[in-house]
């Protein structure tokens, strides 16, 4: 076994206090020493000393670490092998229905709305995506990204943020109907479904802003805070 170039036997004798009974536990290449945990505590207590950089010393001897290299290239040579099986066994199809995928045994013809255990989140099956329809993914997430920017921008002709010196929060005040909602009946009938109350409660926010907010109306209370 070695550590830094140097060559140590398992569960060495700390070089410090030198007794049987003391297994080292790390190894500092400034101090060129095998410290116990509290020896190493105490040479190292020195402010001289506090900066120096220490390595772990292994738990597990040359034919345990040697196990568990081999154990651990064999379970990901055979996890590899399960994945291709499974590429073979599965394919992906898309439900317009419910709008998610759903995958197929081909030998058992058994589908599943769960993706198999083996692959991770980020791990697709065929058919692919093709670029038509990345396309429109990423055209719906735009679109609906531009109909967020809307409603916030809405909602800051609707209400206002005002301070509550009493209660020390912000609290969001409603004003009535924008001056456009007429022109935009689906978002504003959006936004009434979304149970959004008059005039919210001192520190209670809008959750359809999500990281969006209104700029803070100057108040009586607002200016004597400041």
């Amino acid at each position: 076994l070695h550590v830094c170039g140097v060559k140590y036997n398992f569960k060495c004798p700390c070089t410090f206090c030198q007794e049987d009974t003391s297994t080292a536990f790390v190894y500092c290449p400034t101090c060129q020493d095998f410290l116990c945990a509290s020896c190493d505590e105490t040479v190292h207590d020195h402010a001289k000393r506090r900066s120096h950089e220490r390595i772990r010393i292994s738990k597990f001897d040359l034919h345990r670490a040697s196990q568990i290299i081999i154990n651990s290239l064999r379970n990901l040579k055979c996890r590899k092998e399960l994945k291709k099986r499974a590429r073979h066994s599965f394919t992906r199809f898309y439900d317009s229905n419910s709008r998610r995928h759903y995958y197929l045994n081909v030998n058992t013809n058994v589908a599943q709305w769960h993706k198999p255990y083996c692959f991770n989140k980020s791990e697709n099956i065929k058919p692919f995506l093709s670029p038509e329809q990345g396309a429109c993914i990423i055209q719906s997430i735009i679109r609906s990204h531009q109909a967020h920017l809307l409603v916030v921008n809405m909602i800051g002709e609707q209400y206002q943020k005002v301070y509550d010196l009493k209660t020390g929060f912000y609290c969001y005040i409603y004003n009535g109907i924008a001056k456009f909602a007429s022109e935009a009946k689906t978002l504003t009938t959006a936004i009434v479904k979304s149970n959004l109350a008059p005039t919210l409660a001192p520190g209670e926010r809008l959750t359809i802003l999500r990281k969006y907010d209104i700029p803070i109306a100057f108040t009586i209370n607002l200016a004597y805070m400041l």
